[in-house]
């Protein structure tokens, strides 16, 4: 004896949606902002000072003398490296913030034909698509890796101080 089962579209239409957002969670997880995969969390920052030998410190971190190169957090907004050295004023440098070219893999990320794997409808595709893209851009900014510091090399001039802690005056030569 044969039971034979009779399937509805709306069955049909809430088995595909559920198929496509259960495609959505499980690539979102398993694909990470492209920018935090291809750029990092953290970027190098080459620093030198003249004289050399200056302390570099961010924030109330010692990070080590110049020259160094820094590994920074990309998804601090402000960022400043203060330069310490006996006998010289302070140096600060301010890094700028920016966001990164790469968030672009982002999008293709969405559109790329493994993240439309199985779905047969072009707003089927659109929606995983949006949904993978808004995954991979949330991960890269919260990571921080949609962002990039500028700029990537900081040399600055240490200017000394005089006798009273003041800076120094440079003489003039006399015509």
């Amino acid at each position: 004896m044969s039971t034979a089962f009779k399937v509805t579209s709306s069955e049909v239409r809430c088995f595909v949606r559920a198929r496509a957002a259960a495609a959505l969670v499980l690539l979102g997880f398993s694909l990470p902002g492209c920018a935090t995969i291809v750029h990092g969390r953290h970027q190098d920052v080459a620093v030198a000072s003249s004289p050399p030998g200056a302390r570099v410190l961010v924030g109330d971190s010692d990070r080590g003398t110049t020259p160094t190169r820094l590994s920074l957090e990309r998804k601090k907004v402000v960022i400043v490296l203060r330069f310490e050295k006996e006998g010289f004023r302070p140096a600060e440098v301010s890094l700028k913030r920016t966001t990164s070219g790469w968030i672009a893999l982002d999008a293709l990320a969405g559109a790329s034909e493994f993240a439309n794997q199985g779905l047969s409808s072009t707003g089927q595709q659109a929606g995983v698509a949006a949904g993978v893209a808004a995954v991979s851009f949330g991960i890269d900014f919260l990571t921080g890796g949609a962002y990039q510091l500028d700029p990537p090399r900081v040399h600055v001039t240490l200017e000394p101080l005089g006798p009273l802690g003041r800076p120094a005056r440079r003489s003039r030569p006399r015509p």
